[in-house]
C-alpha cells in the first residue's frame, strides 16, 4: 500500500503530466487531418474545405448537423486577443463582428478595409481560416472585419427581398431569408474604431457572403468602392435590379467551372460591366495561376470588373483569389464616402454574457474551455488517488 506521504509527493507530477499531454485533435479523423482551412489525405491536399469542428463538409458551407463552433454574438475558433470583438444592437438583435489590425498599422494614419463575409451557415472564423484575407492584409497592411451573419446566414436580397420572395414562393421554392444586413453593414463601417480610409472600403465573400458582398455594393456603392465575390452571384428579381449603382465601381468575380452557384452569375458580368462604364473594351484571357493543381483559368476583364472561372474548380473557398482580387480592386477608390456613413452605433455586450460577467472583446470561449477541461482532469485525477489511499 502506498504511504500517504509518497502519493502527496507523487500527485504534483500527475498533475504537471495531464496538463502537458496533448489532447486528442478534434481536426484529425480516419487519417485525414485539417491543415490551414483544408482536409489532408497524409501529405496529399484535397480540395474538401475544413471548419475546424472535425466535418469534412464537401460543399465549403459549414456542416449544421454536426453542431456549428459560433454563434450571432461568439464564435470559438476567433481568439479575442488576435480578433476583438464588437457588437451593436441592430432591429434583427446583437449583432457582432471581429476585427484584424496588422502589425504593420501605426497610429496617426489610415488604412483600407475589407469586410469578409462566411458562406450560408457558416462562421466568421470560416473565412478568417480559408479566404487568404487574412494573410493577404498582413503583407498589403489592410484592416480586415469578419461580420457573422445573423443565424450563419445573410440577406442577400436586400431591399428587394420582397419582390425576389415572392417570385420564389409562385416558383413552388422555400421562403427567401431576409434579415436588414444593408444597414448592419453600414452600422459596422460608421461604428469601428480602426483606422480605416473611408474611401477605401471593400466587400468580399464566399458563396451566400459572395452573394452579400455584391448586394451591398449594389445598394450603397455611395460607400463601398468595390467587391470580391467568390462561388456566387447577386440575387435580384427576375426581371432585374431596380437598382442603379454609382459608376466607376470595381467588380471581380471568382469562381469554379464545376460551381454551380458560380454558373448563375455567368451573365452578371454585362449587368456590372454596364453599371461600371458601359464604354470599356472587354477582353478575354487564359491565365495560369499559383500553385500545383486547377491552375488554369480565364479572365474576361472590361475596365474595373472581371469574371474569372478556374477550370475544374467546385464550390469550395480558394484562398488564390484574394491576392488576384486585392490587386484589381485596391486602385478603386469611393471619394467623400464618409459623408454617408451615418452615425456610430452603441457598441454593447451581448445580453447573455452580462449575466455572466462577459468581456466586450471576449471572441469565443475555445480557450477557456479547453483550461477548464484540463483542470478538471487533474483534479479528477487528484480526487480518485486520494480515494484510492485513504480509502485503501
Amino acid at each position: 500500500m502506498l504511504s500517504r506521504n509518497l502519493v502527496l509527493r507523487i500527485l504534483p507530477i500527475i498533475a504537471a503530466f495531464i496538463l502537458q499531454t496533448p489532447a486528442i485533435d478534434a481536426d484529425e479523423k480516419d487519417g485525414w487531418t485539417c491543415q490551414g482551412g483544408w482536409w489532408y489525405d497524409g501529405d496529399v491536399q484535397t480540395t474538401w474545405p475544413c471548419t475546424g469542428d472535425g466535418s469534412d463538409d464537401k460543399d465549403g458551407e459549414s456542416s449544421g448537423d454536426k453542431g456549428s463552433p459560433c454563434t450571432d454574438t461568439s464564435d470559438e475558433n476567433m481568439p479575442s486577443g488576435t480578433y476583438p470583438r464588437t457588437c451593436i444592437e441592430t432591429s434583427a438583435g446583437t449583432r457582432c463582428w471581429y476585427t484584424y489590425t496588422p502589425s504593420g498599422v501605426v497610429e496617426g494614419s489610415t488604412y483600407p478595409l475589407v469586410i469578409d463575409m462566411h458562406g450560408g451557415g457558416g462562421c466568421a472564423s470560416d473565412s478568417m481560416a480559408m479566404s487568404g484575407w487574412k494573410s493577404l492584409a498582413d503583407e498589403e497592411n489592410f484592416i480586415v472585419i469578419w461580420p457573422q451573419g445573423s443565424g450563419g446566414e445573410w440577406g442577400v436580397a436586400g431591399s428587394e427581398w420582397e419582390t425576389v420572395n415572392s417570385e420564389t414562393l409562385a416558383e413552388g421554392g422555400k421562403t427567401t431569408f431576409n434579415a436588414p444586413d444593408v444597414s448592419f453593414l453600414t452600422s459596422l463601417i460608421s461604428t469601428t474604431s480602426a483606422p480605416i480610409n473611408p474611401e477605401r472600403i471593400y466587400t468580399t465573400g464566399f458563396s451566400m457572403g459572395c452573394m452579400m458582398a455584391l448586394r451591398y455594393l449594389l445598394e450603397k456603392s455611395d460607400i463601398v468602392a468595390g467587391a470580391h465575390c467568390h462561388g456566387g452571384y447577386l440575387v435580384t428579381p427576375t426581371a432585374g435590379t431596380s437598382i442603379t449603382p454609382n459608376t466607376g465601381i470595381g467588380v471581380y468575380m471568382t469562381g469554379g467551372s464545376d460551381d454551380d452557384w458560380y454558373a448563375m452569375s455567368s451573365s452578371q458580368f454585362n449587368i456590372w460591366k454596364d453599371f461600371s462604364d458601359p464604354t470599356c473594351t472587354e477582353s478575354t484571357t487564359s491565365y495560369t495561376l499559383s500553385g500545383t493543381k486547377l491552375t488554369s483559368s480565364t479572365i474576361t476583364t472590361c475596365g474595373s470588373v472581371s469574371r474569372l472561372v478556374v477550370s475544374g474548380l467546385s464550390h469550395v473557398y480558394d484562398d488564390r483569389m484574394a491576392a488576384l482580387a486585392w490587386d484589381a480592386l485596391k486602385g478603386v477608390s469611393r471619394p467623400g464616402a464618409e459623408d454617408d456613413f451615418g452615425e456610430r452605433e452603441e457598441v454593447v455586450v451581448p445580453i447573455e454574457e452580462e449575466e455572466e460577467g462577459g468581456k466586450l472583446d471576449g471572441g469565443g470561449g475555445g480557450g477557456a474551455a479547453a483550461e477548464g477541461r484540463a483542470m478538471g482532469m487533474v483534479w479528477g485525477a487528484i480526487l480518485g488517488v486520494s480515494i484510492f489511499v485513504f480509502l485503501g
